[in-house]
């Protein structure tokens, strides 16, 4: 970063005020002091003595402020010193054609004053010329904008070498004419305002610099933040069974990618609801990173939030979806029954509804629906059927997709069917008797009691 010395002593020029800018889309994001990042230098000067350097240097503030002309921060510094000024500049590739120069000031008590700044490198020189002039007195509360009519006033030149020291002076002159007595852009400008020559406290946003090729506008933000929520392993999505476990990672970093302490809501959203709700909170550690459980019962989106602080702005991170099965559970009132009576089956699915349930029958490689049945409120139900044929069969209950969730079915179940008594022959044993044991398009079985 370059701190420049600068004089005062030119001529005063009309500051215009106008209403809060509107948004720009295009706008460089400056996350808080990183001002390097953001192609944005920060100079330091004498408000009279173009050699002097203020020590101790105005304090920098970062400000969290929903009213800020762009986005919801700004920066400020509170001068420890009024012979001195300080302020964020910008680079133009073509100071010649620069045709408008604007910021948005907020002063803490009544009005600032202070100065537009140009340092320009011309082709061929290891130093720079400092361009300035002391804006008109600013009484304006609150944020306003001040801009610097820079293609009619005289800008105060004063030459630099490469140790940084002065060397010369030259007659004021208009920026594009001075740009072309010196062979024209050369390595640009940087180009901006300071204030505080008066010693009180300022906020800045909304920097603006606009050229024949570019226009330049730079947002001063907090400091941000990433909140962010993963998954283990590779997959796009996950799929449960209702009531299973499944561990999530929530991280909060800067950005600039260290690791940041804080409580951050984890937040969810089921096909019920419109809005998220709040589902949790979890504390992130020095490591940036913590452990997260979720146990559902519907489809749900995940993601999680950082309501961010005075210095830092919260952030929220993309989501998670999260489908879910329904957990059947079924058994047999009477697994081993006699050849031409009836069976029943009993059992619950979770989360209970009132709906339609199906009774399958492993018959030739696939499951046959032989029954179709309602189950109660609860999702409680008891089905039966008839035992045809003597030998062992396999079934189970599956419940469709609904109410929130995806298809469920319940463990295969093997049924033994005896014959009758004193009967010859019997019933012909199922061809493929065997259910298959793993079939990825289902979730695992459900654990537990009935």
């Amino acid at each position: 970063m370059r701190t420049t010395v600068l004089g005062a002593a030119a001529a005063a020029v009309a500051v215009v005020l106008t209403g809060l800018p509107s948004a720009a889309p295009a706008a460089t994001r400056v996350d808080g002091n990183h001002f390097g990042a953001a192609k944005v230098e920060i100079v330091s000067q004498g408000c009279l003595n173009p050699d002097a350097r203020p020590d101790p240097a105005p304090k920098l503030r970062i400000v969290r402020d929903k009213d800020a002309p762009l986005g919801q921060g700004a920066v400020g510094w509170s001068p420890a010193d009024s012979s001195y000024g300080i302020g964020p500049t910008t680079h133009v590739a073509s100071p010649y054609s620069l045709s408008q120069l604007s910021i948005s000031v907020r002063p803490k008590d009544s009005g600032v004053s202070g100065q537009a700044v140009v340092l320009y490198t011309p082709p061929g020189d290891t130093g720079y010329w400092n361009g300035r002039y002391q804006l008109s007195p600013d009484s304006a509360q609150g944020w306003h904008t001040v801009s610097a009519q820079v293609s009619s006033v005289l800008f105060q030149w004063r030459h630099y070498n490469s140790s940084g020291l002065a060397d010369a002076d030259a007659p004021n002159a208009v920026l594009s004419d001075f740009v072309s007595a010196h062979g024209g852009d050369g390595s640009g400008a940087w180009v901006g305002f300071m204030f505080g020559c008066e010693g009180r406290a300022f906020d800045v946003d909304n920097l603006v610099a606009t050229t024949s090729d570019q226009s330049r506008v730079v947002n001063f933000e907090g400091f941000g933040s990433r909140a962010k929520l993963t998954r283990g392993g590779k997959t796009k999505k996950i799929v449960l069974i209702a009531g299973a476990t499944k561990k999530l990672t929530a991280s909060l970093h800067t950005m600039t990618g260290q690791a940041l302490p804080g409580r951050v809501a984890l937040q969810r959203k089921t096909v019920h609801h419109k809005k998220y709700d709040r589902a949790g909170k979890v504390k992130i550690g020095k490591s940036g990173k913590a452990g997260v459980k979720i146990k559902p019962i519907y489809s749900a989106s995940y993601r999680v939030s950082y309501p961010g602080t005075s210095k830092y702005a919260g952030s929220t991170s993309k989501t998670i979806k999260v489908l879910v099965h329904t957990n059947v559970r079924a058994r047999f009132a009477d697994p081993s029954v006699v050849q031409g009576s009836s069976f029943s089956v009993v059992g619950r699915f979770w989360p209970g509804r009132a709906t339609t349930l199906w009774l399958q029958k492993y018959v030739n490689h696939e499951w046959t629906t032989v029954r179709k049945f309602r189950s109660a409120r609860d999702g409680t139900y008891r089905v039966s059927a008839a035992a045809t044929r003597v030998g062992k069969s396999f079934w189970r209950v599956w419940n469709p997709p609904g109410g929130g969730n995806l298809s469920g079915r319940s463990p295969a179940m093997k049924l033994t069917t005896n014959p009758k008594p004193h009967h010859s022959g019997g019933g012909s044993t199922p061809t493929n008797p065997d259910p298959p044991t793993n079939d990825p398009t289902q979730p695992p079985p459900p654990t537990g009691p009935l």
